[in-house]
């Protein structure tokens, strides 16, 4: 190997590490993973009509046993044979499988897909990362949750299914019945297959075409399997009827089963006749032909074997033990005549049902009395301790109650708070709606569906939670009760409506009950400005958060901490920059005491934004690393994607770029996992403008498009402004003329929003420059006299180091040229904006140099801004900074770093940061098999020969 790589130009090292890692693995794998379940013997050739089906899942099985990850999604009708493809295709693999077959009853059993799938794989789990490892000991149930201990994040189970599948790779993972799987379970495995890679796991998922998935299974490589053709299904009627069929039996079958292998099977049966005398009308669609044939079937069975099968059919269990002992003494026999004919199987200590339809077939012939008596039965004995007992015994009881009974309503209730303690809000949200419906109390109700509603929330299902909050709205008048509604209401309002509707909605619900509850209005009214600062309605928001001031100060006593965060955002927004550095003397204090959790997530959002434009750049770092802190601890990751898309800017502005990187891209990560179109927007703004200044096209165009086209399609106009900001940066880094006109769009789009503070979008200098490049000088004086009207309150060291540098531009006079220039270099060395001082030493320089002053001056400037720009990687800056100190720009690793892709950076920034391999992969949701294969192509292409020199090729002023 070491051979090859060298013939072909590249470092052997990165290769044969990942061949060693790999290597290891699988010695690991084959000496401690216990022996796998193995599909059927049956070989694949048995199946008819499915040749090319059969190609497609082999090659996922081929794939990973080369160390390729990939999904196939097989979707079709019941009986159409999709778990006999799965067996018969993965039977006969030299890798090992990871199989479930998920089943009705026990949808709304918390993890119970994900504990049945990952039982052969427990042993890896102390292995694992500590958030990880406790946050599948917790959900699986494992190890119970520590007193005050958070629930596990549906990202850290993630996160934990994704290195268990990939510690155990090569593997191939079979999830068949998806349409069954627990919400729970769905969530975490498609967080994960979603981020396989280089790991060597093959997944095939199998679903119905009918109804939903709970899985999200978009994007994957997917086969519809239909019925057979007439002469595929000839030849399975000719084997099961141990005759040739007729061609009027042939097409009667065709008419009835459309080539449905099951059904075909099932009617073929010896002894049932084919065809029948009332064939005129339509056919039965299916599974009614299947369920009609199973019924028949039941009903020749001795009537104890009928009422077996109905406990079997209501359990959530397929162990033989447990089956046993619901059964009672020789209840085991009475199941011997389904075994006999077929309906049942009975294998490895499980009794399974041949097919899902059969026991759906069993459970709704019976009488409603009969399957209630089946649950209470099954309640009575389901005997044991631990978490999967307490809930089946509980769910059992559910199902077995008409009306409403308190004690089983309160035993549901523990069932939900333990899923939801586990992570599991599907689980918790279903649990605590049926313990409503069950509860007698309508006080007691409320609390229940409100819990339900915010389960479903914090799950991101704002459909399911609002007819939830309305029914507790109409049960109860409790203010506390009714002040959570009103919270969950308008957080769900963010998520789902566009914030024109959202600020028009707030407002409206504040003026109708500020009189009544003025605590309720003043969040309203905070959450309305939030709202219309992302649209871009400035007006708006001033007169929101103004309103929402005021009623706070008047009826309350004082700002509530949202209302004082959205009063100083909107004094800076306009202009008044110097009355809320006021408000952050007098009342910042509340905000490093307060409780992340206790306020929605704009509220500290906008904080970390308002110290930031501030220009309070140490009190933002301990205020954002205090609120990390806390909500880490949480495990409240849903809010952590707004603070980090704030830190990865004001990291930016501090000219520690790979710190930038490396945040915006764990936020852009988290964000996209979460939904979080806004913080995402965000952080690839700060993304797209550094791959700008280091003069890398592609990927700022990836950032800046990508994240201009999702904030405008969700309406928000204030934050598209940032998105468009490195594509014009972008052009004027490579000397484009229409960086311009790019500039002069973006400063108008800004002013007719209602934007009057520059330290929140600090392209003025860069806007001047680019008119002067354009010969656009008139363009560029309006731009100066605009900035001089907004500087005029404000306090900030930034504002006044751009407004300095724009009238040092414009200067004909060289000396006031050189004034101007030299007074913005002293502000920006003051407010450490590294990136910015270089440039305004490189203008400083040529403005000298076209006078013919002072060239020793000149040459210190340039010299000082090659440093900046060299620490900085801005090449193209560099580049013009070396051909006027007379230099020829040195060769360097632009080419092959510009044919990285985003997430080659993403890993090799991270590297550069420091971040272990593990956490790496944390940060950015992907296997440690995935970085490794990531960073070894970034060295490669780097022509760096190991992770360290990677590191530190991409050194920059972080470590200055």
């Amino acid at each position: 190997m070491a051979a090859i790589v060298t013939e072909l130009g590249e470092h052997p090292e990165p290769w044969l590490e990942r061949r060693t890692a790999i290597e290891s693995r699988q010695n690991a794998s084959a000496q401690e993973a216990p022996s796998q379940a193995r599909g059927p013997s049956r070989p694949a050739s048995d199946l008819l009509g499915r040749a090319t089906d059969i190609e497609r899942v082999e090659a996922v099985v081929e794939a990973a046993a080369a160390g390729r990850s990939g999904v196939l999604v097989l979707r079709g009708e019941a009986g159409v044979g999709k778990s006999a493809l799965l067996a018969a295709a993965t039977g006969g693999s030299e890798i090992p499988s990871l199989s479930m077959r998920c089943v009705q009853s026990e949808a709304e059993l918390a993890f119970s897909a994900l504990s049945g799938l990952l039982r052969p794989l427990t042993h890896l789990i102390p292995r694992l990362p500590g958030p990880q490892r406790r946050a599948l000991e917790v959900s699986l149930a494992l190890s119970a949750p520590e007193p005050g201990e958070s629930a596990p994040s549906a990202v850290a189970i993630g996160l934990g299914v994704l290195s268990l599948l990939a510690d155990s790779a090569p593997a191939v993972v079979v999830l068949d019945d998806v349409q069954w799987m627990d919400q729970a379970s769905a969530l975490a495995l498609s967080f994960a297959i979603r981020r396989l890679g280089g790991e060597g796991v093959g997944v095939l998922v199998a679903v119905r075409s009918e109804g939903s998935c709970p899985m999200d299974l978009t994007d994957h490589p997917a086969a519809e399997l239909t019925g057979l053709d007439r002469s595929a299904a000839e030849e399975l009627a000719n084997r099961v009827r141990d005759r040739p069929v007729s061609h009027g039996e042939l097409d009667w079958l065709m008419r009835h089963t459309g080539g449905n292998p099951l059904a075909v099977s099932e009617l073929c049966r010896p002894g049932r006749p084919l065809g029948g005398a009332a064939d005129d009308g339509p056919p039965p669609a299916l599974p009614e032909v299947l369920t009609e044939s199973f019924r028949r079937r039941l009903e020749s069975l001795p009537t104890a074997t009928r009422r077996a099968l109905l406990v079997c059919a209501a359990g959530y269990s397929t162990d033989l033990a447990q089956l046993a002992e619901a059964l009672g003494d020789g209840g085991l026999d009475h199941l011997e005549p389904a075994e006999t004919t077929g309906l049942l199987v009975v294998a490895d200590n499980h009794v399974e049902f041949a097919h899902p339809l059969i026991r759906a077939a069993v459970y709704h012939a019976a009488a409603p009395a009969q399957r209630r008596g089946a649950h209470a039965h099954l309640a009575r004995t389901r005997n044991g301790p631990g978490v999967s007992a307490a809930d089946q015994r509980a769910w059992h009881w559910a199902e077995a109650t008409l009306g409403t009974n308190e004690e089983v309503a309160s035993g549901l209730a523990d069932t939900a708070e333990r899923a939801r303690q586990r992570g599991a809000l599907a689980a918790a949200c279903s649990a605590y709606r049926r313990a409503a419906g069950l509860t007698p109390q309508p006080e007691t109700r409320a609390r229940r569906l409100l819990a339900a509603a915010t389960s479903a929330y914090l799950l991101g299902r704002p459909d399911d939670a609002i007819p939830l909050l309305d029914q507790v709205c109409d049960l109860t008048t409790e203010p506390g009760v009714l002040g959570e509604v009103d919270y969950i209401r308008n957080q769900i309002r963010q998520l789902r409506m566009a914030p024109g509707e959202v600020f028009a909605e707030l407002t409206a619900a504040a003026a109708g009950v500020r009189d009544r509850t003025p605590e309720a209005a003043v969040a309203m009214y905070a959450t309305a400005a939030s709202a219309a600062i992302m649209g871009g309605l400035i007006p708006q928001s001033i007169d929101a958060a103004t309103a929402g001031h005021a009623l706070a100060c008047a009826a309350i006593g004082s700002d509530t901490l949202a209302s004082m965060v959205l009063w100083m955002t909107v004094l800076i927004v306009s202009g008044r920059s110097a009355e809320a550095a006021m408000v952050f003397r007098r009342d910042g204090h509340r905000l490093f005491a307060a409780d992340p959790l206790a306020h929605g997530t704009e509220v500290f959002g906008y904080a970390a934004l308002c110290l930031m434009w501030l220009n309070e750049h140490a009190a933002a770092y301990r205020f954002i690393e205090t609120a990390m802190r806390r909500l880490t601890a949480a495990n409240a990751m849903e809010r952590v994607a707004c603070l980090t898309s704030v830190l990865a800017e004001l990291e930016f502005r501090r000219g520690r770029w790979n710190a930038a990187y490396a945040t915006a891209s764990r936020c852009v990560a988290l964000a996209d996992v979460q939904g979080q179109i806004a913080f995402s927007g965000y952080a690839s703004y700060t993304l797209g403008r550094i791959e700008a200044a280091q003069g890398q096209s592609r990927r700022c165009r990836e950032y800046g498009e990508g994240a201009r086209s999702r904030l405008e399609l969700a309406e928000y106009a204030g934050l598209s402004l940032y998105a468009g900001v490195p594509l014009a940066e972008l052009a004027l880094s490579q000397g484009d003329d229409d960086a311009a006109e790019l500039f002069l769009r973006l400063d108008g789009r800004r002013e007719a929003q209602g934007f009057r503070n520059a330290a929140m979008f600090l392209h003025h200098a860069e806007l001047v420059e680019a008119c002067l490049n354009a010969n656009r000088r008139h363009e560029a004086w309006e731009a100066l006299r605009r900035l001089t009207d907004e500087a005029g309150s404000s306090l900030q060291d930034s504002v006044h180091a751009a407004l300095e540098r724009c009238r040092g531009l414009l200067a004909t006079d060289p000396d006031l040229a050189h004034e101007h220039l030299t007074a913005a270099i002293e502000l920006y060395d003051r407010c450490t904006d590294p990136y910015a001082l270089a440039r305004t030493r490189l203008s400083c320089a040529q403005a000298l140099m076209r006078a013919g002053r002072q060239p020793n001056l000149a040459r210190d400037h340039l010299e000082e801004a090659r440093r900046l720009f060299r620490q900085l990687h801005a090449v193209p800056w560099l580049q013009q900074t070396e051909r006027a100190l007379g230099l020829r720009p040195r060769r360097s690793t632009k080419d092959a770093y510009a044919k990285l892709t985003a997430q080659e950076v993403q890993v090799a920034r991270l590297a550069a940061q420091g971040a272990t391999i593990t956490e790496t992969a944390e940060a950015l949701f992907l296997s440690t098999q995935t970085v490794e294969t990531l960073l070894a192509t970034a060295c490669s292409r780097l022509r760096t020969r190991s992770h360290a020199e990677l590191a530190g090729l991409l050194a920059d002023t972080d470590r200055a």
